[in-house]
């Protein structure tokens, strides 16, 4: 074998150790080309399932943030992963509790605020299901602790997380049937565990959107009583009337056959002009989901505007929330503020959907994120400032 030969043997055999030592060193890097080529067969066969089992497999095999990670990818490539990526983190929140429980800890970072905080409804839901108020209390504070800075409304939603957990009746036969019965089982264990109004408020939304998935999947026996679906609300105490009204969304979308005119006038029924405006707001959201990639929303737009005026501008700020909390993670901003600039609104319309969304910015983001997307805001940079401003001193006053 002559020389030139050799050289050319040594230099193969060299590529391929590099190659090898570095593939060796970034386990992930094969890994990665394997899931982005599942991420795109589930995409091909449009099949959610597909891309729920992936994610569960990622988890078991390489852990949380990795399964995050690939979250983060799947949305980036299929929008319409939107309608399963809340229920993939509870998914994950349950299966991390389990394995919290064994003494295995896991890493605390913003990733785990994704999918509109998915992640922390499904872990508490399983903590809080113990029953134990000190530990459910010493978990949020753990979390609040940890990345308050980073996503604001964490502990909030942790506490949202412990309604839901104990709403359910966990093998008490004697409450099936019984939907007063499990409401006031629920919020009494809120108002043990809650140390200010928000985080009761927050627990009580836990409850009723508990009992609103229960009534519409036939669950512990409990019907909607389609001939006042808002009965349950009316004969709440005051301080829980607003968390019921605003949970009830998802009912009224199921009676109304998805026709969000007719879900409408159950809200237009409600005297008090904040707790309906409220309601309004959530009473969008599922209808929002349903047009998430429909450009124009002419026909939402119009749909807002036969309601009740007092209710036009909280209908549109709910279409626009909906972008923000079931958008791409880290970029959920951008879709929500968009269809607040739609061309069809009116400058007033513009500014009310943007006054909701702008004061949101607060409690999703880190401080020096909400304040860079003020700033690239161009004429409504002041306005987004304020906004920003306002809500940032009432979340320091909560």
């Amino acid at each position: 074998m002559n020389l030139h030969n050799k050289s050319i043997i040594f230099l193969t055999l060299g590529i391929v150790f590099v190659i090898f030592f570095f593939v060796f060193k970034n386990p992930f890097l094969i890994s990665g080309f394997y899931l982005n080529q599942k991420v795109s067969s589930c995409k091909s066969k449009n099949d959610q399932k597909c891309y729920v089992d992936l994610v569960m497999n990622v988890f078991k095999t390489d852990g949380l943030d990795r399964a995050l990670d690939l979250v983060s990818n799947i949305y980036s490539q299929d929008p319409s992963f939107s309608s399963t990526c809340h229920d993939v983190g509870h998914l994950l929140g349950s299966e991390t509790y389990k394995l919290f429980k064994a003494g295995k800890p896991f890493k605390v970072t913003p990733k785990i605020a994704f999918c509109s905080y998915g992640f922390y409804h499904g872990f508490m839901e399983s903590l809080a299901s113990e029953g134990d108020v000190k530990k459910a209390q010493d978990f949020c504070k753990y979390i609040d602790a940890q990345i308050s800075k980073e996503t604001p409304d964490a502990s909030l939603q942790c506490y949202h997380g412990i309604g839901h957990g104990w709403v359910n009746i966990h093998g008490d036969k004697s409450l099936l049937g019984d939907d007063l019965g499990i409401v006031k089982k629920g919020l009494s264990l809120c108002e043990k565990v809650a140390g200010t109004d928000s985080e009761l408020s927050r627990c009580a939304t836990g409850v009723f959107n508990g009992i609103s998935i229960f009534y519409e999947n036939g669950e512990y026996d409990l019907k909607i009583k389609k001939t006042d679906p808002m009965w349950l609300c009316k004969i709440m105490d005051k301080k829980f009337q607003d968390p019921c009204y605003i949970s009830m969304n998802t009912v009224l979308y199921s009676i109304t056959g998805k026709n969000l005119k007719l879900a409408a006038r159950y809200i237009e029924e409600i005297k008090d002009n904040s707790i309906a405006q409220h309601a309004m707001i959530n009473l969008a959201l599922p209808f929002s989901l349903a047009e998430a990639n429909n450009s124009d929303h002419i026909q939402s737009i119009a749909t807002c505007r036969g309601l009740q005026t007092r209710l036009i501008i909280p209908c549109l700020q709910g279409f626009a929330f909906a972008f923000l909390e079931h958008g791409e993670p880290n970029k959920e901003y951008i879709k929500a503020i968009g269809f607040c600039k739609n061309n069809g609104l009116t400058n007033t319309e513009t500014t009310g959907c943007l006054s909701y969304i702008y004061s949101y910015l607060a409690q999703w983001y880190p401080n020096d994120k909400a304040v860079a997307i003020c700033n690239s805001e161009g004429v409504y940079k002041d306005f987004c400032n304020h906004e920003l401003d306002v809500a940032t001193r009432g979340l320091t006053n909560q």
